[in-house]
C-alpha cells in the first residue's frame, strides 16, 4: 500500500463502481434478491462479454486467460476444432485401412 490519499491505490475499484452506477437500472426491483440478482448478471456481463480497447479487445476474463496460456478463449477453440478435423481425418482413414 502507498502513501495516504493516493488515488491510484483504488482505480480500479472506483471504475468498476462508477460503470455499475452508469451501466446498471435497479429502479425496477422490489426485493433484495432482485437487486442481488440484476448486479450478479452484470458483474457477469462485465467480466466475461464486456470487451476492453485496454486489454487487446478482449474482456477481462479473456485477457487473464490470454496472459496466463498465451492464447485467446477463441485461439484456444479454433486449435481445438482443427485438432478434432484431424483426429476425424485419421479415423476416417484408418477405417479405410482395415476395410
Amino acid at each position: 500500500m502507498s502513501r495516504k490519499a493516493n488515488c491510484w491505490d483504488n482505480a480500479t475499484q472506483e471504475s468498476f463502481f462508477g460503470h455499475i452506477k452508469d451501466e446498471i437500472d435497479i429502479s425496477w426491483c422490489t426485493t433484495f434478491d432482485e437487486i442481488q440478482q440484476s448486479i450478479t448478471k452484470w458483474t457477469r456481463y462485465y467480466n466475461d462479454e464486456r470487451y476492453q480497447w485496454d486489454l487487446a479487445k478482449l474482456a477481462p476474463k479473456e485477457y487473464h486467460q490470454y496472459l496466463q496460456q498465451g492464447c485467446t478463449h477463441w485461439q484456444f477453440q479454433k486449435q481445438m476444432a482443427q485438432i478434432n478435423l484431424q483426429i476425424s481425418a485419421m479415423h476416417k482413414n484408418m477405417n479405410l485401412i482395415v476395410k
